[in-house]
């Protein structure tokens, strides 16, 4: 009877242990199948959603030592350290560095303005709360450098969202409006009328603007005045030792303050730029080059909405819609594009301009009627005519008060110098209202100058100076911005 009770006990224990054995079989691979499953998802969710790389944490004095050293190297021009300094910059979580970066590449602009979009569109996605009206007026331009317009006006009425009363704002916008719908855009004249009872250098915008009226300043000029039919010294330097005609006359003049039109000084202070006439050399030797070019919208030249990047190739073969100033890249070189390498070894610098003193070399040029705005620049001026002629109208610094000027004039200086209330010049404040080629009458104290093929003119550094460029087929000048 106890064996057959112990069988019985030894039977059910047997099924009992093969009935556990086989259900924790069944769960273990229930539970191999869910984490598997679970193991998918994730590895899916990693392949379709990677996780950002966090950003490091470094000490102040690290960004700000890494960032000095970046600016260093872009007024150097060393864009290889400053792609260096930028990878080793952007592994920071500091917000506002991205705009620092920026301004770095806008420094040296033309083919790296790619590079000051993409930083200003990355802090402005990464870092929304930060942007500033800085950073979108400054996004807006290079956008409207590049052509970019729709992205321009986008960021300009988001501009205009965030500061209503922005006159700066408004000006921006008409003007990106100017370049999609042409100058007669209602909407862009209606936002020059705003912005003008804020800030009169919107004037110089407007159709038919109202007259400025010229705020008392203090008039201390002791240069040249040519006064009522008034004339220029001309200097005919001809063969022989020309060069030093050229120096000891621009001496006397810079002294005085006076202009003075050299008669074929090409040929002793620039023999070498006659090849420039030969736009397959020019093509050969610097089309790869990116220049800023103006794009032909009427008579008068010089406005932003205008302005556009391309290659110097580009430019050559559509000289009927553009006209090449190539001036200020605010890089270090003083010889600006497309002058900066190959283009670079047919100029030398006269030996009486100090290099320490130089600001930029310029290159102009174009096809056709060019009509610029009546102006004044701070340094002196030295204009070669390599092909064709310049028109030119002087006025003495000192008829400040009757040419409209845009800037609060707060002091002409006994050298000519012409100083401002408010500093911004970032609407042109030493531009002027009046076009006097327009009005066919020239003012007292103003002359008139034409400087044809082969001639060099100098233009003190205050005096104003308006220009019509003409010649067949082409009209080519060079000049030298050198510093008192």
């Amino acid at each position: 009877m106890n064996k057959e009770r112990m069988e019985r006990a030894r039977r059910k224990a047997s099924l009992s242990s093969k009935k556990t054995i086989r259900t924790s079989g069944a769960f273990l691979w229930k539970f191999s199948v869910s984490i598997g499953m679970i193991a998918i998802v994730v590895g899916l969710s990693f392949v379709q959603e990677p996780r950002k790389q966090e950003r490091k944490t470094y000490p102040r004095e690290f960004i700000d030592k890494n960032l000095k050293e970046f600016h260093k190297a872009s007024e150097e021009g060393n864009t290889v350290l400053m792609k260096k300094l930028q990878a080793r910059i952007l592994d920071s979580d500091f917000p506002p560095v991205l705009p620092s970066l920026a301004r770095g590449w806008m420094n040296l602009r033309y083919e790296h303005s790619d590079e000051a979009i993409n930083l200003l569109a990355q802090f402005e996605e990464d870092f929304p709360t930060f942007v500033d009206d800085v950073v979108l007026i400054n996004m807006g331009y290079l956008l409207l450098e590049a052509g970019d317009i729709s992205r321009a006006k986008i960021t300009f009425r988001k501009l205009l969202m965030r500061s209503p009363h922005n006159s700066r704002a408004m000006i921006a916008l008409s003007e990106t409006l100017r370049a999609e719908e042409g100058p007669e855009s209602e909407e862009a004249h209606s936002l020059l009328l705003r912005a003008s009872q804020f800030d009169r250098k919107a004037l110089a915008f407007i159709r038919k603007p109202k007259e400025v009226q010229t705020s008392e300043f203090r008039n201390l000029y002791k240069g040249f005045q040519p006064g009522k039919n008034g004339k220029i010294s001309v200097v005919d330097v001809g063969q022989g030792n020309g060069l030093s005609v050229i120096a000891d006359s621009l001496q006397k003049a810079v002294r005085k303050r006076s202009p003075i039109l050299f008669k074929r000084g090409i040929q002793s202070l620039f023999p070498t730029l006659s090849s420039w006439t030969n736009h397959s050399y020019l093509r050969e030797q610097a089309g790869s080059e990116f220049i800023y070019a103006m794009k032909k919208e009427g008579p008068m030249q010089g406005f932003w909405s205008q302005r556009r990047l391309m290659k110097f190739s580009d430019f050559i073969s559509d000289q009927d819609k553009y006209y090449l100033i190539s001036q200020k890249s605010y890089g270090s070189s003083k010889l600006q594009p497309p002058m900066r390498h190959e283009l670079s070894k047919d100029f030398k610098l006269p030996y009486f301009i100090n290099p320490s003193f130089l600001d930029s070399v310029n290159l102009w040029m174009g096809k056709g009627e060019i009509v610029s705005r009546l102006h004044h620049d701070d340094n002196e001026n030295l204009a070669t005519i390599i092909q064709g002629e310049k028109k030119y109208i002087l006025c003495s610094p000192a008829t400040a008060n009757v040419l409209q000027v845009l800037g609060e004039v707060k002091l002409v200086s006994a050298n000519g110098r012409i100083m401002y209330h408010h500093s911004d010049d970032s609407h042109g404040e030493h531009f002027c209202l009046r076009n006097l080629f327009e009005e066919g009458e020239v003012p007292d104290d103003c002359v008139e100058v034409v400087a044809s093929e082969g001639d060099v003119i100098y233009i003190p550094g205050g005096w104003f100076h308006q220009v019509r460029s003409a010649g067949e087929p082409y009209h080519q000048a060079v000049n030298i911005w050198w510093a008192l």
